[in-house]
């Protein structure tokens, strides 16, 4: 039997509903494939809160109030990899008109690399994470943070010296 370090790809694909308490099912997935693969603990919380927040993305905007919807979570490991995709059978960014919020912020600081595209239907999210990583170079969580609430009091001043 070989450890998960020797296995060359694993990965698993979930289909969710676009409910919030789907999230913990993908969560617990995720620590089921990074489990006993020498990942730093901080980078397997930096991989599980960039992917929530792109599933929550997908819950909270791809389906109008009161629509069933689904979201597909696909995730391929390499010993020195994770890719994660999220899509969904909504709206699409197209649509949504937003990239920028706090979800996409915390993603794009997180993972090493994201591709967003609009899927026809829906949207689609992809975000590859180096598992092995010798010096943090992404920023923290609590950066990106403190980042958005300045650009968002930034944002109130310059619309309260207008009005």
């Amino acid at each position: 039997m070989t450890s998960p370090d020797e296995a060359s790809v694993a990965g698993f694909q979930q289909d969710i509903a676009a409910l919030p308490s789907s999230l913990l099912g993908v969560r617990l997935e995720l620590d089921r494939l990074l489990t006993g693969r020498s990942v730093a603990p901080a980078r397997v919380d930096d991989i599980r809160l960039a992917v929530t927040e792109a599933c929550a993305n997908a819950v909270v905007h791809a389906y109008p109030e009161g629509e069933a919807g689904t979201v597909r979570v696909t995730a391929d490991v390499t010993p020195e990899t994770l890719v994660v995709a999220v899509r969904d059978y909504g709206s699409g960014f197209a649509v949504r008109r937003c990239t920028t919020g706090l979800g996409m912020l915390l993603m794009r600081a997180l993972a090493d690399s994201i591709r967003i595209d609009d899927a026809d239907p829906g949207a689609a999210v992809q975000m590859t994470f180096q598992l092995k990583q010798t010096t943090s170079t992404r920023a923290t969580p609590t950066h990106v943070l403190d980042v958005a609430r300045r650009g968002r009091r930034a944002r109130y001043l310059a619309y309260s010296r207008r009005n």
